[in-house]
């Protein structure tokens, strides 16, 4: 689940703020299968929930 907000400011500047969320539900599954592994070991979980904040400030040439 993703979000961002644009916010144009005066002079060509823009800053976008945005948040993520990774496995909203906290469910369990398979992250990656490893093929031709000889420990018996074919499958990785995937990550726990995460959680991301951001902001990014930019400016238009004209």
């Amino acid at each position: 689940m993703r979000a961002s907000k644009d916010w144009p400011l005066n002079g060509g500047w823009n800053v976008r703020t945005y948040a993520r969320v990774d496995n909203v539900f906290d469910k369990e599954y398979v992250g990656s299968v490893i093929v031709n592994q000889g420990a018996g070991q074919f499958f990785e979980p995937a990550s726990e929930r995460q959680y991301l904040l951001g902001i990014t400030v930019g400016l238009s040439w004209k």
